[in-house]
């Protein structure tokens, strides 16, 4: 233990450039804008791709919808709407059976991911002053 005191007492400090705590918090800086620049165009990438998706599933349930019963069952209710109230149960299972579940569930896939990357986006552009920066000094 003493020759490490003794060591480290004849040890002469040199004191850190001036400048230097200016460059460590720039390259933070920077590092910060490059991560931000990053994540926003991966946001707006994963909009991009959530829209598409959303468009291909509108496409798919359309499709879907027609091919079931459920649009002619569902015409009842405007046509006969004394025997679909008469039998309003049996009417409602029938319509929750002809809905295409699968399908409603694929569009809400899509809309949910653009809703978080839109909350993302958002958050992003909270801290607009870190991509801002970068693009400046880029």
């Amino acid at each position: 233990m003493g020759k490490l005191q003794t060591i480290f007492s004849q040890m002469k400090y040199q004191d850190p450039p001036v400048e230097l705590e200016v460059r460590i918090l720039q390259k933070v800086s920077l590092i910060k804008a490059k991560n931000a620049r990053r994540k926003l165009v991966l946001d707006y990438v994963g909009m991009t791709v959530s829209l598409a998706a959303f468009i291909y599933a509108v496409l798919i349930f359309r499709i879907n919808l027609v091919h079931s019963d459920f649009l002619s069952l569902a015409s009842l209710l405007f046509s006969d709407v004394a025997i679909v109230l008469a039998h309003w149960q049996d009417f409602a299972f029938s319509l929750l059976e002809t809905f295409p579940i699968v399908s409603t569930v694929y569009l809400l896939v899509p809309i949910i991911s653009f809703l978080m990357f839109l909350k993302l986006f958002f958050n992003l552009n909270s801290h607009k002053h870190y991509y801002k920066h970068y693009s400046s000094h880029a």
